[in-house]
């Protein structure tokens, strides 16, 4: 039994570290930290193809757009159709008499919706010998149950996105170094489990172009970790060690934390851990993922323990309020 420790008058996970409240890099980071968790890469000079693309591809475009437009297409999408068999409707019934209780476009309008939701109140009805209109109702009640089924569709998929579910893993906001080991914490909100979950650590780096033209290109490399398989009951380190065959290594100076913090800035070194698994729940694929720069990396620092076991039922409780905190190696006491 795991408890989840948090008093009702504190807010989640606060950071308790006063010297580093408030820190905001004036760089853009590869993975913002807010809730859409999208990568922060801007694209130029796509090509006229690149809308072309994106059409071809509806649904994703759809499922990822903002939800204020994707509400705006949901009700402008609806609004069209009520409106253009409206059109048809007046039309017919004006020049003959093909629905009743039709004078204007008003009237059309609501004879439309009535059509579409299959609602029959029953004061309007069509005339049985108006080809044109018969032929524009069974239309409109096909086109109203395919625009039905793909809205659904959407809405559903829009809410089972795993990246909701991906919300609930959290992230260190710092990482820790301890002699050639760096290390970062994770966490799963959830009671529920994440099944094998797997952990994967990269550096993105700025690397001088080959070609002998002067650019500058990125590069990442994964860096291997040291730690066991992953079991996300409770909060997990997991550490990479910086030795010859590293990537790191060439930016890394032992000992000196100045000199490494000023290499690492000068690459423009970005860490980017990226956590896969499947959620127990809904057996749906996970991917979360979160990205930490030079200056986030607190030099001879350890997490502070936030497991312990409770001696009244021998409960193991987990205190989050602690899930960020870090201090010194060498301290005593903590």
């Amino acid at each position: 039994k795991i408890l989840l420790s948090r008093p009702m008058d504190q807010p989640l996970l606060p950071d308790e570290d006063s010297a580093v409240r408030g820190l905001v890099s004036t760089r853009g980071r590869l993975c913002e930290h807010d809730r859409r968790h999208k990568y922060h890469v801007t694209h130029e000079n796509q090509g006229s193809k690149f809308t072309a693309y994106l059409l071809g591809d509806l649904f994703h475009t759809l499922l990822n757009l903002p939800l204020s437009r994707f509400l705006a297409i949901l009700v402008a999408s609806y609004l069209t159709l009520y409106t253009s068999f409206a059109l048809v409707y007046m039309l017919q019934s004006v020049s003959r008499h093909c629905v009743s209780n039709i004078t204007s476009f008003k009237h059309a309008l609501w004879f439309s919706v009535h059509t579409s939701a299959t609602i029959g109140y029953g004061h309007q009805s069509p005339n049985p010998d108006c080809n044109v209109v018969n032929v524009a109702i069974m239309v409109e009640v096909l086109m109203t149950s395919l625009l039905q089924a793909t809205m659904v569709g959407l809405v559903f998929a829009r809410f089972s996105l795993p990246g909701s579910r991906a919300r609930t893993l959290l992230w260190s906001k710092h990482m820790v170094s301890r002699g050639d080991t760096i290390s970062v914490r994770l966490g799963n909100l959830r009671n529920h489990q994440l099944l094998r979950p797997r952990a994967s650590l990269f550096m993105i780096y700025k690397a001088i172009d080959d070609s002998g033209d002067g650019g500058v290109e990125f590069k990442s490399e994964e860096l291997k970790l040291t730690t066991r398989p992953l079991w996300l009951g409770i909060p997990e380190i997991i550490s990479h060690r910086v030795d010859h065959s590293s990537p790191l290594k060439p930016y890394w100076r032992d000992g000196d934390a100045a000199a490494t913090a000023e290499q690492l800035a000068e690459a423009d070194v970005e860490f980017v851990c990226l956590l896969d698994g499947v959620d127990e729940t809904t057996s749906k694929d996970i991917q979360a993922r979160h990205s930490w720069l030079g200056e986030d990396i607190r030099f001879e620092h350890v997490f502070k323990k936030m497991t312990t076991r409770r001696g009244a039922d021998g409960a193991l409780v987990v205190d989050w309020r602690l899930f960020h905190s870090t201090y010194p190696a060498g301290a005593q006491g903590v």
